[in-house]
Parts: structure tokens; C-alpha cells; sequence
């Protein structure tokens, strides 16, 4: 089956090259490729760019992870107050006091918590035992494992890129050409 007029590419002879003169054969000329948009044109430069991004965003997957290992489902859980409530750029903290089941008073801030919590609601949160104040979240608030697999998922996507472009393998549409 023939492929329809619009889907069908100009045949390579047809195509003019990325290190094209600045004048054509018709005599009016084209603007100058700057050297990174050469690059980025590329599939090796598309393919090294995928990398670095990739890389940016598994340590950003590895952070997350990191962050969010301290306190897990077998992490004790308390009754706190929030005493005040932080406004930040977009979001907000909540500080809170809690009173551990050895008897220790916690006073903590914690940006991780579903809703908008007022002063003097009473939150069921869980705490890292080792360091209850520096690691409190809401019961339930399962923020930081969304980041984890959101990067996760774009390292993944990034690498798969990466490869296609050392390969030379990468659509047409991607090379921002």
C-alpha cells in the first residue's frame, strides 16, 4: 500500500544538510545554525544531552528515595497538634508537637501532609524514632513516592533517548530540526 501524500519525506538526495552553505543554488540566503543548535540537531549531540539529563534526574530519583527511606510503614506513628502554620512560596510547613510513647516532647515542621491543616488540628503523623524531629510526615502522605517514581520514570525515558541518539536511531521530530 502507497503511503499518503502528506506522511511521504523528500527523497535524501532532496534534503539539504545541516552544514549547508549559508547561500543556496537559488541565491537568497539562510540564516547561519549556530554551533549548539548544530549540535542538538545531531543524533550523537540529542544522545549525550539525553545522558546528562538522565543522570540529573537519577540522582534526583536517588535523593527522593533517600529522603523518604527514613520513615517507612513500620515507623511509630503519634498524635500531634499543629501550633502554627508557615507560609512558603507555594506550599506551607506545619509546625507540630508530639509527645513520643518513651515520653519524649517533639516540637517538628513538616512540609509533608494531605489538605491544609489549621492551627489546633490534630494530625496522626509518623516519625523516624532516631530523629523525630528532622523526619515527620503525615499517616498516608505518600508525596515523596510520587517524586521517586515520577524521576524514576524520566531516567528511564532519558536513557531509552540517549541510546536511540548514539545509535542514530531517533525521530526526526526530536532533533528539533
Amino acid at each position: 500500500m502507497s503511503e499518503g501524500r502528506r506522511n511521504r519525506r523528500a527523497p535524501r538526495r532532496f534534503r539539504m544538510p545541516i552544514d549547508a552553505p549559508a547561500t543556496p543554488a537559488g541565491g537568497t540566503p539562510t540564516a547561519a545554525v549556530s554551533r549548539g543548535r548544530r549540535a542538538w540537531r545531531s543524533q550523537r549531540g540529542a544522545g549525550v544531552t539525553c545522558f546528562v539529563l538522565a543522570a540529573l534526574f537519577a540522582v534526583l530519583a536517588a535523593a527522593a528515595a533517600a529522603d523518604g527511606s527514613r520513615i517507612g510503614a513500620a515507623s511509630p506513628t503519634a498524635q500531634a497538634t499543629v501550633v502554627d502554620v508557615i507560609q512558603m512560596y507555594r506550599r506551607s510547613e506545619v509546625a507540630l508537637e508530639f509527645t513520643t510513647p518513651d515520653g519524649r516532647d517533639v516540637q517538628a515542621r513538616t512540609d509533608e501532609y494531605r489538605g491544609m491543616p489549621e492551627v489546633g488540628d490534630v494530625l496522626t503523623v509518623q516519625y523516624d524514632p532516631a530523629d523525630p524531629e528532622a523526619f515527620v510526615r503525615e499517616l498516608g502522605d505518600d508525596t515523596n513516592r510520587m517524586y521517586v517514581v515520577l524521576f524514576a520514570a524520566l531516567t528511564v525515558a532519558l536513557v531509552v533517548g540517549g541510546v536511540l541518539g548514539l545509535r542514530g536511531r531517533l525521530p526526526r521530530w526530536a532533533l528539533n530540526r
